[in-house]
């Protein structure tokens, strides 16, 4: 991992900020290592992970942003692309993208967002030939189903 000097010094206050708030002692020997992993620019799938999450916690919290500004806070959000759950979104993402190119040409009749619980919505599209639901939640947008008119 190459990053702006700027950007590696928010990761590693945003990482002890994170840490100070763990009282389990594995959690922490990670978050230690994550600060070195951060440091040297050398992370294994395991500091990856760990990285992906805080950075999670900081973006969507706005804290990087409101700490550190919009310039890393966009470097953020480029390296968080690079982590599991940034690679796990980007699939979901994938998916939904690929489900909603069979409305193409179609005509939307009615959309709806509808609540599933905290945090998670589905979305209904309604065409002049089939009906589509997703499920907007954390973890990306999600195909639920389709139903093609007779």
């Amino acid at each position: 991992m190459s990053a702006d000097p700027e950007l590696q010094q928010a990761l590693r206050q945003e990482i002890a900020a994170y840490a100070r708030h763990i009282s389990d002692p594995q959690a922490r020997s990670i978050c230690d290592a994550l600060q070195s992993a951060v440091q040297t620019g050398e992370l294994d799938e395991e500091m990856w992970r760990a990285l992906g999450h805080v950075l999670s916690v900081s973006l969507e919290s706005g804290r990087l942003r409101k700490l550190y500004g919009p310039h890393v806070e966009m470097q953020a959000e480029r390296l968080f692309q690079l982590t599991p759950q940034g690679q796990q979104l980007q699939s979901a993402l994938a998916q939904a993208n690929q489900a909603l190119a069979a409305l193409t040409g179609q005509t939307i009749q009615e959309m709806t967002i509808t609540l599933k619980g905290p945090g998670a919505f589905y979305l209904q599209i309604r065409t002049d030939r089939c009906r589509m639901r997703l499920l907007l939640d954390r973890t990306g947008l999600h195909p639920v189903d389709i139903e093609t008119a007779a």
